[in-house]
C-alpha cells in the first residue's frame, strides 16, 4: 500500500483572544483557547477522515495537549505544535505550528459620575458625556470611547448615543449611561457613567433675616 503523506499548512494565522475570566482573572494574560478551530487550515485540503491531528506545547512533541478544544495557556504568547499523522500508518507524519496570543484589556475606572445643575427643578438636564472620558481612562488618545443608553447595547455594540455632547438624561435626577472603551488591540471594557441632576433651587420670594445683639 502506498499511503498519502501528510502535508500540513505551514502558514497558519495566529489565534488572538482578549483577556477574560475563563481562566483566572481578566488581567493575567490567560484564557481558554479552542485550538481545533485551526484544523481545516492545518489539513491544507487533505481529508480529516484520513489524518489525525495531535497538539503539543513543545517542539520535541513531548508535552501533549489532551483537550485542545479547551486549552488554558500559561503565557500571553505561545507557540502550539501540531503533528499530522496518517490514520493507516503512524510512520507517515509531519509537523507544523501556529501561535496563540492573549491581548490586554484597556485599563479604566469602571464607575464614574457627572453632575449637572437643573434650571427648572424637573430633574432633567443636558450633559456633555465626553466630560466623563478623562475620569474613565488616562489613555483616551489611543482608545475609542462610545456611549450607550444601557449595558446590553454597550456589550453588543448596538445603538450608540448619536449626540454624546448634548445628551439629556432619560430618568429624572439620577440616570446612567455606559461607555465602551476600545483599545488598540480592539479589546474593550465597559464603564458606567452615573448622571446626577441637582434640583435644588432657591425660591424667588425667599428671604432670611439675621439678628445680632449690639
Amino acid at each position: 500500500n502506498v499511503l498519502d503523506a501528510p502535508k500540513p499548512s505551514t502558514v497558519i494565522p495566529k489565534i488572538s483572544s482578549c483577556d477574560n475570566t475563563s481562566v483566572g482573572t481578566d488581567t493575567d494574560g490567560r484564557v481558554t483557547f479552542d485550538l481545533t478551530q485551526k484544523a481545516p487550515t492545518i489539513l491544507n485540503g487533505q481529508s480529516a477522515s484520513q489524518f489525525v491531528l495531535s497538539y503539543y506545547k513543545d517542539l520535541a512533541l513531548t508535552q501533549d495537549i489532551p483537550t485542545p478544544n479547551a486549552y488554558a495557556n500559561t503565557t500571553a504568547l505561545e507557540t502550539i505544535y501540531v503533528q499530522m499523522t496518517n490514520k493507516d500508518n503512524a510512520a507517515c507524519i509531519a509537523t507544523t505550528s501556529f501561535s496563540i496570543e492573549v491581548l490586554a484589556l484597556p485599563v479604566i475606572t469602571s464607575v464614574v459620575s457627572l453632575k449637572q445643575c437643573d434650571d427648572n427643578i424637573d430633574g432633567f438636564s443636558v450633559f456633555n458625556l465626553e466630560e466623563a472620558i478623562g475620569k474613565i481612562t488616562a489613555n483616551a488618545a489611543t482608545e475609542t470611547i462610545v456611549f450607550y443608553k444601557n449595558l446590553a447595547d454597550a456589550q453588543n455594540d448596538s445603538a450608540p448615543i448619536a449626540n454624546p455632547t448634548t445628551y439629556t438624561n432619560q430618568v429624572a435626577s439620577t440616570d446612567a449611561v455606559y461607555a465602551r472603551v476600545i483599545n488598540a488591540n480592539t479589546c474593550f471594557r465597559i464603564a458606567k457613567v452615573n448622571l446626577l441632576v441637582s434640583t435644588t433651587q432657591i425660591p424667588l420670594n425667599y428671604s432670611k433675616s439675621f439678628t445680632e445683639c449690639d
